[in-house]
C-alpha cells in the first residue's frame, strides 16, 4: 500500500512507472536513456523554479554513464557507517556569476534498517531529506574544499514533497549554489536551492542555509 506524506503532497493518481525503470542495481540503471537536454547557455537564463527534468536529462544521463558501484566516501557526508551513505556520485554542471549548478545521483537502500523499518515502495520524506542534506554537506568538502576540520550549522531548511518517489527508480537533484561568503579563502557559508527529480518528474524541493565555521570558534560559542 502507497501512503501519501502529509497535506504538501501536489500528485497525480494516474502515474504509471515503465518496468525498465523499476532496477536496483547499477548494471541495469546505465542502460537508461534520457531525451537530450538544453544547453548551459539557455539553462543559465533560467530561474531554478522554472528547470523541469527535461532541460537536465542529459546531464542525469552522463552521471548514470559515469558512476561506479563505490559510494562517496562516508567521510563527505559525516557519516561513521557506509550504509548510511545516500550519495553516489555528484559534479559541477556550471558556474556563473548568479550560481553553481549541480548534479547528484543517489543511492537508496531499500534494506536500510531505520528509513525501511517495513517494506515501502516509495521512499520516505524524511529519506529524502536526509539524502538533500548529505549533498549539501558533500557539495561542501568535495565541490569547494572545505576542511574536514570545519563545523556544519544548517540554519534553515525548506521542502515541499510535490509525488511519491518510487523505491525503484534512480533518483537524481539539480541544485543552484548561491550566496557563497568567504573568509581568508574558506568558504564560510552559502545557500542550496533546488529540486529532486525521478522518472521525468520534479518529486521535492528544497531550499537550505548553512554556515561553516572553525571548530575553535564553534567551541567558543557552545561554551558561552
Amino acid at each position: 500500500m502507497i501512503v501519501p506524506f502529509p497535506e504538501q503532497i501536489e500528485w497525480c493518481i494516474s502515474i504509471l512507472y515503465p518496468d525498465h525503470l523499476l532496477v536496483s542495481s547499477c548494471e541495469r540503471i546505465l542502460s537508461i536513456r534520457f531525451p537530450r537536454s538544453l544547453d548551459v547557455n539557455t539553462r543559465i537564463c533560467m530561474q531554478i523554479t522554472d528547470i523541469q527534468f527535461e532541460h537536465l536529462s542529459h546531464e542525469f544521463d552522463r552521471l548514470l554513464q559515469d558512476c561506479s558501484e563505490v559510494l562517496i566516501s562516508n567521510q563527505l557526508v559525516h557519516k561513521n557507517k557506509v550504509s548510511n551513505v545516500f550519495i553516489r556520485d555528484m559534479k559541477i554542471i556550471e558556474s556563473n556569476l548568479s550560481y553553481d549548478g549541480i548534479v547528484t545521483l543517489f543511492h537508496i537502500p531499500t534494506d536500510h534498517t531505520y528509513f525501511f523499518e517495513h517494506p515501502k515502495d516509495h521512499i520516505p520524506g524524511l529519506m529524502i531529506i536526509d539524502a538533500g542534506k548529505q549533498a549539501g554537506t558533500a557539495i561542501c568538502h568535495k565541490i569547494y574544499n572545505v576542511d574536514f576540520n570545519r563545523v556544519f550549522i544548517l540554519d534553515d531548511i525548506n521542502v515541499r514533497f510535490l509525488r511519491l518517489a518510487n523505491a525503484g527508480a534512480p533518483l537524481f537533484s539539480y541544485n543552484h549554489i548561491t550566496q557563497k561568503k568567504y573568509r581568508r579563502d574558506q568558504l564560510t557559508s552559502l545557500q542550496a536551492e533546488g529540486y529532486f527529480f525521478q522518472e521525468c518528474n520534479r518529486v521535492a524541493y528544497m531550499r537550505s542555509s548553512w554556515k561553516i565555521i572553525d571548530t575553535e570558534v564553534f567551541n567558543r560559542f557552545k561554551n558561552k
